[in-house]
């Protein structure tokens, strides 16, 4: 798995409601997978001043991942949450239990790398 990216895809919509423990569980992911993880949130309803005003206010936690924010969903990532429709690796509900499942399924394809499925 080692050129494969490890990204979550989450509505930004979710981090403006629950934001310090999303951004908790982010660090948590990040510190996990290390190297190749980042974050896409897709913003379809915010404009960019109170987006930068939340970046810069949780600055300390965002720097420490790869974060994109863009408005496209086109803009893919392996595993989405709370992104319709679902695509091949998603989950629809709570954002934390959401990223929980990423973990996992990130655990699984590490097994089946070491097993040597590509």
């Amino acid at each position: 798995m080692s050129g494969l990216v490890k990204s979550v895809g989450i509505p930004l919509t979710e981090l403006f409601a629950n934001t310090s423990n999303i951004l908790d569980k982010l660090v948590e992911c990040q510190n996990r997978v290390n190297k190749k993880f980042s974050v896409v949130f897709y913003n379809e309803s915010y404009d960019s001043s109170m987006v930068d005003e939340l970046l810069k206010k949780h600055a300390d936690k965002i720097s420490k991942l790869n974060v994109t924010v863009t408005k496209k969903l086109t803009d893919g990532s392996l595993f989405n949450i709370n992104v319709r429709p679902v695509h091949r690796y998603g989950y629809i509900g709570d954002t934390i239990q959401g990223l929980d499942h990423f973990i996992k399924l990130l655990k699984h394809i590490d097994v089946r790398m070491v097993e040597g499925y590509k």
